[in-house]
Order: structure tokens, then C-alpha cells, then sequence
């Protein structure tokens, strides 16, 4: 039942954490909470992503609302629909949170598969993803066969100063750092912001959104043959552990009256 405190195998495994009693009866006690929390808060992420995924709710002016009233709601269906050219794939930090302590619990306190079962459940109502950021997703579930996300499969563009990814891979709280490794010295390039999402219409997938970041320092970066560069995309920026990393190598590209010309070649993840 939700908010109960799972039993624990009486057969433990031998890598199973050891606890005193007093350790463990703290730690039964974090978990039940952190899994009440997550009940509550999983609801309020299902409807972010609805909210995302569904298109611009616009407020429509009554016939007896005042001049004055009709420009404040034109002025905000304006302001929605400039936000929305730029959304990302929302995260509730305080789900995100619970549901990291929740995992990190359960394992420690190593609770039946039943209840792992009950947990993915909780996160994820007929298998759907609890985030649309499926590289975010993909950390909350036990079981393998859920974890099916393939980097190299992920369909990006990167020039120079310009980064376009699928918006699946990304989420509204994302850090961006590109590392460019050069013969003398290392650069990271860290200024990136979000300036359009392009969604495919009528998508019901955010993995066919497109996402395009850019940033003045690297605009202003010269690239050299033989450098190294590293993007390093961490959907949710307070935790840079947690990260998708894209390689990249800077290749002579000698055109017609072009003879310091680079290209970018992207690189298999080894």
C-alpha cells in the first residue's frame, strides 16, 4: 500500500549494506517519507508534461472585460507564446529530488523486488516515462530492460557555435559544457542558452523536438585542427556526474581560397 514501509528480504545478498538497528530504523524512516513524497509530486510532473506537450492554452477576453483588461490578456497569450519558442522539457526539482533519495534509499536498505516493482509503478503509470528527458528518465527505473537509451543513436548538429539536439535530452534546469582540447591548453565553453525548440507538429513525442543552443564565446573561439572537443550535456545542472558526453574532432577542411579551413567530425563514444 502507498506510505508503507517495505519489508526487507530476510535473505540478504553478500554485497548487501550492513546496519545497526538504530541506523536502519532512521533510515526505514527517510524512505517512507521520500516515497510518500514521491506519490504526491509524480502527479504535478504528469501534468507538466501535459501542459508541454499540449499546445498554447491561450485565455480568451470576455465581451464585458475593459480595454484595459483586453491589452493585459493579449499581452500574456503573447508572452505564452514566446516562452513556449523556447521551452524545454520541465522537471519538478522537488520530484527529481525525492525520487533520487528514494532510489538511493532502496538500494541501501535493499527492499524486495516487489517493492521496486511498487516504486516504478509509482514513477511510471502504464510504463510511461515520469520525464520526457528519456537520458533523465532512464536513472529511475530497477530494471534493465527499461534502460534502452543509446548515445550514439542521439541525432545531434554541432558547428562551432551552434548546438541542435533533440529536446528528449534535455530539460528545462540543463547545464552545457563543451571542453575543446588543444595542443597547449583546454577551453570550456559553458555560456550556452536556449534560443529555439523546434516542434515537429502534432509530435507526441518531445524526442522529435528539436532544441538549439548557442553561446558568444563560442562564436568569438577559434577553432584548430587536431583539437578535441567534448560536449558534455548534463539534463539537470545540479547534478554534472549524471551526463551525456558527444565527441568531437577538428579536421583540416582546405577549400578554394581557404587554406586555414576546419571542419567538425563527429566521433563514436568509446
Amino acid at each position: 500500500m502507498p506510505g508503507r514501509i517495505p519489508k526487507k528480504n530476510k535473505k540478504k545478498s553478500r554485497d548487501a549494506p550492513l546496519h545497526n538497528h538504530k541506523d536502519e530504523t532512521y533510515l526505514d524512516a527517510a524512505y517512507k517519507i521520500a516515497r510518500d513524497n514521491v506519490i504526491v509530486l509524480a502527479d504535478n510532473q504528469r501534468t507538466l508534461n501535459k501542459t508541454y506537450m499540449a499546445d498554447v492554452q491561450e485565455i480568451e477576453s470576455q465581451k464585458d472585460d475593459s480595454e484595459n483588461k483586453k491589452k493585459e490578456t493579449k499581452k500574456y497569450n503573447k508572452l505564452l507564446k514566446k516562452e513556449r519558442k523556447i521551452a524545454l522539457p520541465p522537471v519538478s526539482e522537488a520530484l527529481y529530488l525525492n525520487a533520487d533519495l528514494l532510489f538511493a534509499l532502496a538500494k541501501n536498505l535493499d527492499v524486495s523486488e516487489e517493492e521496486k516493482e511498487t516504486i516504478e509503478a509509482i514513477l511510471h503509470e502504464n510504463e510511461d516515462a515520469i520525464f520526457l528527458a528519456k537520458s533523465l528518465d532512464q536513472r529511475f527505473w530497477f530494471w534493465e530492460r527499461h534502460k534502452d537509451f543509446d548515445i550514439d543513436k542521439v541525432n545531434i548538429s554541432f558547428d562551432g557555435d551552434k548546438l541542435s539536439i533533440p529536446a528528449s535530452c534535455v530539460t528545462d534546469r540543463v547545464g552545457i559544457h563543451v571542453i575543446v582540447s588543444g595542443k597547449k591548453k583546454e577551453t570550456i565553453i559553458e555560456d550556452w542558452t536556449v534560443t529555439k525548440v523546434k516542434r515537429q507538429k502534432k509530435s507526441k513525442d518531445c524526442s522529435e523536438f528539436t532544441a538549439t543552443f548557442e553561446s558568444e564565446k563560442a562564436k568569438d573561439y577559434k577553432y584548430k585542427s587536431g583539437d578535441k572537443i567534448s560536449i558534455k550535456v548534463m539534463p539537470v545542472a545540479d547534478t554534472p556526474d549524471e551526463n551525456m558526453v558527444f565527441q568531437y574532432a577538428v579536421k583540416s577542411d582546405k577549400k578554394f581560397l581557404v587554406f586555414d579551413g576546419v571542419k567538425l567530425e563527429r566521433m563514436k563514444n568509446e
